[in-house]
């Protein structure tokens, strides 16, 4: 079973169960499941801290050199880390690279 959590007015992936919640019951949830995948950010390193298996997805913005975990998945297809604060061409190129099938078997491999 899939569970996505966010804020009140997340908008719910098709066929996932959204759990509105705080970023802390979010962590209470992350440390009962059986692993993590979502892109960088609070949640990739809350699960690092929790010893929840991970696959974490990078945009150009960020290299998982600076900011990820040898323990996790990290899938990355873009050049150089860009830093900006605002969307980006590159950014969203690198997030459309990656494709379901590469997500599906890292996940698989993490369980």
């Amino acid at each position: 079973r899939y569970i996505q959590v966010g804020p009140l007015g997340t908008t719910a992936l098709p066929g996932v169960r959204l759990v509105e919640t705080t970023f802390r019951e979010a962590c209470a949830v992350l440390a009962r499941s059986l692993a993590f995948v979502g892109t960088e950010g609070a949640l990739h390193h809350a699960a690092a801290a929790l010893g929840v298996p991970a696959v974490v997805l990078w945009s150009e913005f960020i290299s998982p050199e600076f900011t990820g975990y040898d323990s996790q998945t990290n899938i990355r297809h873009a050049g150089p880390a860009c830093g900006a604060r605002i969307s980006c061409r590159g950014c969203a190129a690198s997030m459309l690279a990656i494709e379901v099938a590469e997500v599906a078997a890292a996940i698989k491999a993490k369980l």
